[in-house]
């Protein structure tokens, strides 16, 4: 096995640097943190194809609601 060596440390400048999210959010989608329980969670893996978040957003859209 080959032994790595780390990269010297180096100086980087961050005077231009934004807070915020590095890709902007789609137009209409809004990041949010939920907490589920471990049994829904397991119902969509289940359910679904990675990653789950598509087969979540379905199941908790308002829209298909008459």
């Amino acid at each position: 096995m080959q032994k790595v060596t780390a990269e010297p440390c180096r100086e980087i400048d961050f005077s231009t640097a934004r807070r915020g999210a590095v890709i902007p959010l789609e137009a209409g989608k809004s990041k949010i943190s939920i907490r589920l329980d471990s049994a829904v969670i397991e119902y969509f893996r289940r359910q679904a194809a990675p990653p789950i978040s598509a087969a979540l957003d379905s199941a908790l859209s308002f829209s298909k609601l008459p």
